[in-house]
């Protein structure tokens, strides 16, 4: 845990591997709950025709689309691809993909965060196709349930990631402004002394030379005026 000090504010930061730790924890368990709970519906009204419900070592692959997340900061497009891979093996043999979907997602956002808004475009759009063709071709509502949410969770991850990014380039902005303020200040005050220092030795300079010179004009003159100088 790092502190963050500005006057009179002190903020305690957690390290990225960390954050991404706790995320990807949080992110996994809930994955995996709630594909649980989608195979296993409480009430009749939720229960689906032809719904297959998976094996246990089948949430593995729910759970891995997840668990990804903790490096997501250090390869954010690899992140990205395998989540997406997972979720779609996940999807194939017909189980009830909804909670999987949040993973992609996330590393959705997490690509968008760097900045690079073309890109980013990109990978949502093959995102949101890859998920909708394999949710609607193998998952057991068609097009229905899980299909119609897609478009706007990626729409939300997108535009939340675009914010940030906006945001990180605005204080990085606000930072380097700062640090070339500061640098320009320093300089000044470089220059300041310098200029301080050259008009000392020119007064000095001036000083010694006009001293010199009427010695010398002294002694010459004294040279002159003594008609029995001694002979030291």
């Amino acid at each position: 845990m790092t502190a963050t000090r500005y006057p009179g504010v002190v903020r305690w930061r957690l390290p990225p591997l960390l954050l991404d730790a706790v995320l990807a924890i949080v992110v996994t368990a809930l994955v995996v709950l709630g594909s649980v709970g989608e195979s296993y519906p409480t009430s009749p009204d939720n229960t689906v025709a032809g719904l297959v419900v998976p094996p246990w070592p089948a949430y593995l692959l729910a759970g891995a689309a997840a668990a990804v997340l903790l490096w997501r900061r250090r390869r954010p497009v690899t992140v990205w691809a395998v989540s997406l891979a997972l979720v779609v093996a996940y999807t194939i043999p017909g189980y009830v993909n909804g909670a999987a979907l949040v993973a992609p997602v996330l590393a959705v956002y997490t690509v968008t965060t760097l900045g690079r808004a073309r890109r980013a475009l990109l990978l949502s759009g093959i995102t949101v196709v890859v998920l909708m063709g394999s949710t609607m071709l193998f998952g057991p509502f068609g097009f229905g349930g899980p299909v119609t949410v897609i478009p706007f969770e990626v729409a939300v991850a997108l535009a939340a990631g675009l914010a940030v990014a906006s945001r990180r380039a605005y204080v990085a902005e606000i930072a380097d402004r700062a640090e070339q303020a500061e640098r320009t200040r320093e300089e000044e005050a470089r220059r300041r002394v310098d200029a301080e220092r050259l008009r000392i030795a020119r007064e000095l300079h001036d000083v010694v030379a006009h001293t010199m010179a009427t010695i010398s004009v002294q002694a010459a003159a004294a040279a002159h005026v003594l008609k029995d100088p001694p002979p030291e």
